[in-house]
């Protein structure tokens, strides 16, 4: 004896489809659920239901469940437009059943892909030791030259490949991110060019995300696509959350790149001073200074904000004198 079942919306095309496969297959609804899981069929049966046909699936899951796995096979036949929103619960009942008993057919999830979600900014150069940079727009070079930015000016001292891993305006959350989550090796060098802690990426409506800081409030381009008030935002960049994230955040950057033998630099750049302090039992951790120049910047770069390449050439040379001090190099 089988049992198929076919299951999709409530319009005319899923009993079409069902009665084409079988002649005398029939609707399972309200008015009939219980009789047939009680007395279920003793001979070859097709039968077809939605979520839509039965009593709410959120006061009784069991109902859906409980004929689904009855069945011998499942055959999905979603329409190309759902008469109520109920496309997402279905499939994510169907991906149960297809992961438990894999007796379900036609189940398309590529529109689930979490792709959207994780992507990385670069990838990996070459298969021998190679140097990662991540961090905020100073490590990402705004202002210079792609060829004057300190990771690059450290990858070319050391003569190694380099993946930059950075983006303006982004946090320690999303740096660190980026970087445990690519083809990092062992004996690979990592440098975290360590912004200030009063950032967070945030996704929004425009399916992109939004690195929230300090300047939202000029950004009123993406304001509307974030569900949330400049004031509600600026409650939330100064937050303890933010300091408290970008601690742990740090804390599993160390504990990854120390269990797979990564040499991993953290230069304070824009840390705060409670950040530095509470970092200081890190060795990875070296908050960077320059006691000759009162000056933040010894230059600037084209757009006047950012660091010019003379200072880049310094964090160049810091971030040198780290590595050795840390016996990396």
């Amino acid at each position: 004896m089988t049992i198929d079942l076919y299951i999709g919306d409530t319009d005319i095309e899923l009993a079409d489809t069902a009665v084409l496969a079988d002649p005398l297959a029939f609707l399972i609804d309200h008015s009939n659920y219980a009789e047939f899981l009680s007395n279920p069929p003793t001979k070859d049966a097709t039968i077809y239901t939605s979520l839509g046909d039965l009593p709410k699936v959120f006061e009784n899951n069991n109902i859906v469940y409980d004929l689904l796995d009855l069945a011998d096979n499942i055959y999905y036949y979603p329409p190309k437009v759902w008469s109520a929103p109920m496309q997402e619960l279905t499939e994510y009942i169907l991906y149960d059943f297809k992961q438990q008993k894999n007796n379900v057919y036609n189940l398309d999830l590529s529109n689930y892909s979490a792709e959207l979600y994780t992507k990385l900014v670069d990838v990996r150069k070459k298969n021998d030791q190679q140097l990662w940079v991540s961090g905020c727009s100073i490590s990402h070079g705004v202002g210079i030259e792609q060829a004057e930015r300190y990771g690059q000016l450290v990858a070319d001292s050391l003569e190694l490949p380099v993946s930059f891993l950075t983006e303006g305006g982004s946090s320690i959350p999303w740096a660190v991110d980026q970087l445990v989550r690519s083809d990092i090796c062992a004996n690979d060098i990592v440098i975290l060019g360590l912004t200030e802690e009063f950032r967070f990426p945030y996704w929004t409506t425009k399916n992109t995300v939004w690195h929230i800081g300090a300047n939202h409030q000029n950004r009123s381009d993406l304001l509307p696509f974030t569900n949330l008030s400049s004031n509600i935002l600026d409650r939330l960049i100064t937050d303890d959350n933010c300091f408290y994230q970008s601690v742990i955040k740090i804390h599993q950057l160390v504990n990854f790149c120390r269990k797979i033998n990564v040499k991993l630099l953290i230069i304070g750049i824009l840390s705060s001073s409670k950040l530095a302090l509470h970092l200081n039992n890190l060795p990875e951790f070296i908050n960077y200074k320059n006691f000759k120049s009162p000056a933040a910047w010894v230059d600037l770069g084209a757009d006047d904000q950012h660091p010019g390449p003379l200072q880049h050439q310094l964090f160049a040379d810091f971030c040198q004198s780290a590595l050795k001090k840390l016996n990396y190099i």
